[in-house]
């Protein structure tokens, strides 16, 4: 009998799937995630990968194993800006993730929270802001890690108060030939793609081409398509092609 146990526990945990540890992403710098702070997180959930990325290219170049097994994105404030425009992309690179943004500055994710309201998307992203004691931060990403959402009240108070009255803005022309920067705040890496893309390169060629995975041309791309305010990769195109033939060259 006792061998028989035996037996089956052993075929049991045969066919059992080895599974990657679960992962919590903080993309930012060292300044926004300190290593202090890392190691102090890793240490309260050891079940837990706990990792840094200065990018969310750097992450997006991990192993797919890795990439499905990131539970948690926390970002930096920096991502606030375009947060709203980029958040789907980023859900379909880390489909299982939760994603979360940290703050400073309370009026910098304000406007972020009326948009993402008005879209009927507020429940896509937490909002954590870096000013709690690191206890109560501690139990806002346990509530992260599990599936959970959280937001500030004074953002939610904030955001429910009038909206200051805003000056129109004037629309700018698609291609941003009267902005101060000609390339639209493209970085180099983004003018190499763009310049592969404009040549009817596909993304598997590009990717060898730069050395990149085709993950990261993809997040390369919609970035591109956002700085631009162009609707496609298309449109990218002809915006980079009109550049090149009005400056002669692109300066990266």
């Amino acid at each position: 009998m006792e061998q028989t146990i035996v037996a089956r526990k052993t075929l049991t945990e045969m066919e059992m799937p080895a599974q990657e540890v679960p992962v919590i992403a903080f993309v930012g710098n060292s300044v926004s995630f300190s290593d202090g702070l890392i190691r102090l997180i890793g240490s309260d959930f050891p079940d837990f990968q706990v990792k840094r990325y200065a990018t969310l290219i750097q992450l997006a170049d991990e192993a797919e194993a890795v990439l499905n097994a990131t539970t948690t994105v926390v970002l930096e404030e920096a991502y606030v800006r375009h947060l709203s425009d980029d958040l789907e992309s980023i859900q379909q690179f880390f489909p299982r993730a939760n994603l979360a943004l940290v703050y400073r500055d309370q009026t910098a994710v304000v406007e972020l929270v009326r948009k993402l309201s008005r879209q009927s998307r507020l429940g896509q992203l937490c909002l954590l802001p870096m000013r709690m004691q690191y206890d109560n931060w501690r139990s806002v990403i346990c509530l992260l890690i599990n599936g959970e959402g959280y937001i500030h009240r004074d953002v939610i108070n904030a955001a429910l108060s009038p909206a200051p009255d805003v000056p129109a803005a004037v629309d700018a022309p698609l291609t941003g030939a009267v902005r101060e920067d000609p390339n639209n705040g493209l970085t180099g890496r983004e003018l190499q793609v763009l310049d592969l893309v404009s040549r009817g390169q596909q993304n598997k060629v590009v990717a060898a081409e730069l050395g990149l995975s085709e993950h990261t041309v993809k997040l390369h791309m919609h970035h591109i398509i956002n700085k631009l305010g162009v609707q496609n990769r298309t449109e990218a195109t002809v915006w980079y092609l009109s550049l090149r033939a009005g400056a002669g060259r692109v300066s990266s």
